[in-house]
Parts: C-alpha cells; structure tokens; sequence
C-alpha cells in the first residue's frame, strides 16, 4: 500500500472465526477431468488455438462458455485491464496486499514445489508479473478467455480456459498463494466461489481477493442517484451512475453477483469459509478523475495522479459496457445519449465520483483448529 493513500484507505475490522495429489504444472500440458461438465482446462499453448472459446458481438469479441460474464476479451479490454492493472498496484504499492505474508509464503524452499493461482487472469498481467518475481514458483492463470498472443510466456507460467462456476475439483490442494481480481460479476455464487478456493489452497497457503462494485459515490460515499430519462440535458447529473447501474442490473439478470458493499462481501466471503483467518479487509475510494486535494502537496499528487489513471480506465469501461446494455433492449441512439451525459461528466469533473474497491487477504492455517 502506498503511503500517500491513507486519506482515501480505511480498515474494515478484523474477523477470527473461523490434499488431493497436484497435476503437473508443465507447459503445454492439457489436462481434462470427468469431474467438470466441459473439458476442464484447455492450454493456449496446446495445439488449439482457442478461436472456439470466442465469439463476436456488436463489434467486440466475447467468451464463448456462458453468458454470465457478459464483458469483450478482446484488445481494447485487454488494453483497459492493464491500466487497471497498474491502477492497483499504485494503490498498493506492490502486486498484492499483505505483502510480508504473501512472500514469505512464496520464498523458497529447498526440496519444496510452490504455485500460484491468477484466477480470472484475462491479459494474464498479474499472472506474468508473478511469474517474473518468483521465477522458483510455477504460475497457472485461467480464465473464461484468457489472452493467446502474449509475445513471450516464462517457462513457470501456463494459462488455460476455464469457467470458474464449474469449480476446480482437479486443482484441490495444489497451490499456495490464489488470487482472484475484479471476477465476482461472472460468479454465480461468490462465497461458494470463495469456499472452492480454499479448497485448492495448500495448508500455509493465502487468498488474495480483489473487487469493486457498480455503484458510484459521492464524496460522503453515500450512492448517488443515478439520471432518470432519456436524455442528458445540461442540468441534469448522475449519467455515469446511470450507465454503471443498468449495466448492474442486467449482470444481476444474468446470474453474476454484483457487489454493493465489496468490502462487507469480501470479509464475509473469507469468513464463511470457515478456515480462513484473520481476514485482513482494507477499504479504498478512488476517484474517477485528478479532482480531489490531498493534505499535502505530495499527497494531492499522489490522488490526483490515481485519480485521471481511474477517469482513464472510467472512459474506456463504459465503452465496454455498451453491448451489454444494448442486449437489454437499448437502442443505439439512447446509448449514445447515455454515453455522451457520462463521458461529459468525466471531462468536465462537474460530478464528484469515487469508486469503491475492496483488497483483502487471508490465511489458510497450517493445521486445522
């Protein structure tokens, strides 16, 4: 976590409450199971291409597995998650929260195999960066579509399709460290999600969980209201709220659990595992643009700095959003009216907005209690 972020940080509190043999992690292998109803893992770098996982839509190129993640997998978002990508790790200064336990979870150890689970990896940028830093650990990265045509893969780290609601029967036990980032939208049940997870983590082992949610906050992080109508005329606010909660409800209708308070929801997650603990839950309002002032010069640097890399990635997202919207029955001329009332917010800054995101981890333990 960066020092300048304090102002915009807070904790959630503390909760205490409370191995099947690994496949091999070679490169290239292609491993399918009878556990799964579709053929567990298919391996980019296996003699399939992957075109059969994709499809087109309005445009933009889409997962082929299901429709409950309904965002592009194509350049463009791929492009948007790696700012994303860079956006949280200027928040946390590092590639995960608790950054002590994370790598003395992953140093090594003689005669000891560690690995690492990206799940929902996408571009694949946290499952590369984690691969170059911990070049003794082998890294797997899945993902409804993950990207096929990185230039060069490190020989630690595969990435492979997969649909996380089917679960991972064939990875139970077999990693230390899993992260899962911004995912919970695709999810049909985040906390069976979560409780599949521990289930793949070795004893010792950390789960990194990473989410926002749609609503946009004002600067008392109250929601606001989003514009009602079908046009943005000057007076009227509240298009970008309008825009992220459409597209809420339609993820809602589609089977995805949209978050409305990540914090709680990831804490809760953790929770009810039942063998993850203490939680550690940290709160982070962003601001979507270089608006607000910090209590020093350099921390106004810093937010204001985060601030336009969020506004940058606000553009670029509701772009993404538009065929899901469109699928509910918009039609392209009141898209363009929505888009244009939200992206006049963004420039013009005339609406203060934050987004809220949520960056927890927790522990496995050694030995059950």
């Amino acid at each position: 976590m960066s020092a300048h972020s304090s102002s915009i940080y807070s904790d959630i509190p503390e909760d205490s409450r409370s191995p099947s043999p690994a496949p091999s992690f070679a490169s290239g292998s292609s491993i399918q199971t009878e556990h799964s109803r579709t053929p567990s893992l298919y391996s980019y770098t296996s003699s399939r291409d992957g075109a059969e996982m994709l499809r087109e839509a309005d445009g933009r190129i889409f997962n082929n597995q299901n429709d409950v993640y309904y965002l592009p997998a194509d350049e463009v978002e791929f492009n948007r998650l790696g700012l994303q990508h860079r956006i949280h790790g200027f928040v946390l200064g590092d590639l995960y929260p608790g950054a002590e336990v994370i790598d003395r979870i992953l140093a090594p150890e003689w005669g000891v195999e560690k690995a690492i689970l990206d799940v929902g990896t996408g571009p694949g940028h946290w499952a590369l960066a984690m691969a170059k830093k911990f070049p003794h650990c082998h890294v797997v990265g899945v993902d409804l579509a993950p990207r096929t045509n990185i230039p060069s893969i490190p020989p630690n780290l595969r990435l492979e399709f997969d649909d996380a609601n089917l679960g991972f029967p064939h990875y139970h036990g077999c990693f230390d460290v899993i992260h899962a980032r911004s995912i919970s939208n695709g999810i049909n049940d985040y906390e069976e999600f979560v409780a599949e997870l521990e289930r793949c983590l070795r004893p010792g082992g950390a789960m990194i969980l990473i989410d926002g949610e749609p609503p946009i906050l004002d600067h008392n992080g109250v929601p606001l209201q989003p514009a009602y109508g079908d046009a943005p005329y000057p007076e009227t606010k509240g298009w970008m709220a309008r825009i992220l909660h459409e597209a809420g409800k339609n993820m809602s209708s589609r089977g995805g659990r949209v978050m409305t308070n990540s914090p709680y929801q990831v804490s809760r997650a953790f929770i009810q595992t039942g063998k993850l603990y203490p939680p550690v839950v940290r709160t982070m309002y962003i601001p979507l643009g270089p608006w607000p002032v910090g209590s020093t010069p350099e921390e106004t640097a810093w937010i204001r700095q985060l601030g336009e890399m969020m506004r940058q990635n606000a553009f670029e997202f509701i772009r993404s959003l538009r065929p899901i919207l469109k699928s509910q029955g918009l039609s392209d001329d009141t898209l363009n009216l929505f888009m244009y009332g939200a992206e006049r917010e963004l420039h013009e800054l005339t609406v203060p907005m934050y987004t809220r995101w949520a960056y927890g981890y927790a522990v496995k333990p050694l030995q059950a209690s």
